[in-house]
């Protein structure tokens, strides 16, 4: 079953799909989603309009650790896998790319023309988008653990990146 519905705070609606299966519940915001799964799999729901379209999986060939999706090019998902990183266009994987260290989280520039991956050794690798493939620009260290998380600022002026230890590290761009 799929219900559609509305919550309102922090000065902004935000539009969802429950789908239901057997007493689970999955709680999708109506936006481009790929939510990862224990599978070698993502899933891309698609919208039509306000509603939740269908659900169409797209096998990575690896265990996905995390995705970002360029927001002024929604097409556009770099799902991180442990030796690498998958790039989508839509649905379809226009390349998977070995990075030669474990990956552990990454993110991609809101207008996608660059990529910052994180690894387990701490070190964050600054990459390029050009067409289908990576160029490394650069490689920050300053965490002493794997790196968790990273996200731009809303601005795309600066990013943050975490680890593990529960450290937080802002850097200007």
């Amino acid at each position: 079953m799929i219900r559609y519905g509305q919550i309102s705070g922090l000065g902004q609606i935000s539009r969802y799909c429950i789908f239901e299966n057997h007493g689970e519940k999955l709680f999708i915001p109506l936006t481009p989603l790929f939510p990862l799964s224990p599978d070698n799999q993502i899933r891309r729901v698609s919208l039509h309009g306000d509603q939740c379209g269908d659900i169409e999986a797209i096998d990575i060939g690896s265990q996905p650790k995390d995705f970002s999706v360029a927001l002024s090019s929604p097409e556009l998902v770099l799902v991180s896998i442990d030796s690498g990183v998958v790039v989508l266009r839509g649905t379809k994987i226009v390349s998977t790319i070995n990075l030669g260290f474990t990956v552990s989280a990454s993110v991609v520039s809101p207008d996608g023309s660059e990529a910052i991956i994180g690894g387990q050794d701490g070190k964050l690798h600054i990459y390029s988008i050009s067409g289908d493939t990576l160029v490394e620009e650069a490689v920050l260290e300053k965490h002493r653990g794997a790196i968790s998380v990273i996200r731009y600022s809303p601005d795309f002026s600066m990013f943050a990146s975490g680890d593990v230890n529960r450290e937080a590290v802002v850097w200007d761009r």
